[in-house]
């Protein structure tokens, strides 16, 4: 396929794909950037290989989808896990932070931070391996968010 129908493809669909990423990502603009571009990549390599004559906008937001859970997998790893263990640990923060979480959370991350198999306590916790991650994800979120009020 030549490259100005790619290039229309790209231009009718990147907003509408990012906008999907950055709400599904909670409203992180850098990570919706990454995934959106990800995303038209994939179409990019792709293109020869797709059947125009069906939904390209539902295949879009399906690569939209595995690359999001794909920058989540991979933003576990990057969140600053020392920061987050660090102000646990501070006297003065922990009770605000703490009080931010519900018991059920504060003792998956309690157990998360201190190093406990992860498969296991996906387990535990009736989850998947991914889920874990996303609700680990989601509460380091809930913890930075009351960081940068404690900040301000």
């Amino acid at each position: 396929m030549a490259k100005e129908p790619v290039e229309y493809l790209i231009k009718s669909y990147y907003k509408e794909i990012f906008h999907y990423c950055y709400n599904r990502l909670y409203g992180d603009f850098h990570a919706a950037e990454d995934c959106t571009q990800e995303v038209m990549l994939v179409l990019y390599k792709k293109v020869n290989t797709l059947d125009m004559s069906k939904d390209i906008r539902s295949w879009l937001y399906s690569v939209a989808n595995k690359e999001k859970k794909a920058y989540q997998r991979k933003k576990v790893d990057i969140v600053d896990i020392d920061t987050v263990s660090e102000k646990l640990s501070e006297n003065s923060f922990e009770c605000s932070v703490l009080d931010v979480l519900d018991e059920k959370e504060r003792q998956l991350m309690e157990k998360y931070l201190s190093g406990a198999d992860k498969r296991k306590l996906a387990k535990e916790n009736n989850l998947t391996l991914g889920a874990l991650y996303t609700k680990i994800s989601r509460i380091k979120n809930k913890i930075m968010k009351d960081l940068a009020k404690q900040d301000n």
